[in-house]
């Protein structure tokens, strides 16, 4: 029995260490393997962050943090694109930082994955103005009627006016505070003074009073070729003008209206209703006229282009043929007057 024992057990034995099937193994099938371990994933692997902000120099710096808390940051460049090289894959929060007068845009959430990742471009607004601080301007002309306008013109070039009263004062009611450029428009007469720089602020503005001089007056014009620039007058009560050279002894005109002209425009000697003519003495004290239903051959007219009726002064130009009122053969039977001209006159 115990011989028996023991062959079975040796029999056991080398079946074993020989791979056959133990007694008992009632398919003869062998026993599966099992896989290999699963292989981690490759660690240290990087990749480019790459993004664009809009408008470019609205955002001075762009922080990238990663999931663990580390963080890391990109400046962007002068046409306002970012990047971060070989940042680790995975999960990041994107914030930024505005610069001066932009608005803190929403922090972004994104993955980078490998091959890269590019970012959608971010516009960044602007901050809101604050409402504009007005206050009035105001300010005082002498003489009063010297100047028609004034015009005030802010730094970015918006300009507003004003019409000064009858008294010369003038404002600008609720002008926005800032620096201004005030330019005048001189009336008839008057010579254009310098602009003023004015600095505008929240408790109104006076500017100093301006006081504008009258414009310096001229009359010339030719006598058959010969220039001549006599002294002159106006003579309201009659509607002359009288223009008379060494105090009457040389040339003279005189200009007759029915009334004192009160627009521009061109007046015929021969045909305007309003302008009579002219009167031409020389130095001789021969006369001469253009009252052409006594003297056929007169001509001529007379042209306002300037003149203001609160100043009383006017600008324009002239030119005539005069027939002598008296025939003499001593002297020609007509005059030739041309380039006539008279700026800023009195009247």
């Amino acid at each position: 029995m115990q011989q028996s024992t023991r062959l079975l057990a040796l029999g056991l034995l080398i079946s074993s260490s020989l791979g056959l099937p133990a007694c008992g193994d009632k398919g003869g099938n062998p026993q599966p393997t099992l896989p290999p371990p699963t292989q981690p994933a490759p660690q240290g692997q990087k990749a480019t962050l790459i993004g664009q902000i809009q408008p470019a120099g609205a955002i001075t710096l762009i922080t990238a943090t990663n999931a663990g808390g580390g963080s890391i940051t990109a400046t962007p460049t002068s046409d306002g694109s970012y990047s971060f090289p070989d940042l680790p894959l995975g999960p990041y929060t994107l914030s930024f930082t505005p610069a001066t007068g932009y608005v803190a845009p929403p922090n972004q959430a994104i993955t980078l994955v490998a091959g890269g990742t590019s970012v959608m471009a971010l516009t960044v607004p602007p901050l809101p103005k604050p409402p504009a601080q007005k206050a009035l301007v105001t300010g005082e002309i002498k003489p009063a009627n010297a100047i028609t306008l004034v015009t005030a013109t802010n730094a970015a070039g918006a300009r507003v006016t004003a019409t000064p009263t009858s008294a010369g004062t003038y404002r600008f009611p609720e002008l926005e505070v800032g620096t201004y450029t005030l330019a005048f428009t001189p009336a008839v007469g008057y010579v254009a003074p310098a602009n003023q720089a004015v600095s505008h602020t929240a408790a109104g503005t006076t500017v100093p009073l301006l006081t504008v001089g009258a414009a310096a007056s001229s009359l010339s014009y030719l006598v058959d070729g010969v220039t001549v620039t006599p002294a002159y007058r106006f003579g309201m009560p009659l509607s002359i003008w009288y223009a008379t050279e060494g105090g009457g002894t040389g040339h003279s005109l005189i200009f007759l209206f029915k009334t004192w002209p009160t627009k521009v425009g061109t007046y015929s000697a021969l045909e305007d209703e309003e302008f009579i003519g002219v009167r031409y003495t020389d130095p001789n004290f021969n006369y001469y006229n253009t009252e052409s239903w006594k003297h056929a051959g007169a001509s001529g007219t007379l042209t306002i282009t300037a003149i203001s009726t609160v100043t009383r002064r006017m600008s324009g130009t002239f030119s005539f043929v005069v027939i002598g009122t008296v025939t003499n053969p001593r002297f020609p039977d007509k005059r030739t007057i041309t380039n006539g001209t008279f700026t800023n006159v009195a009247f």
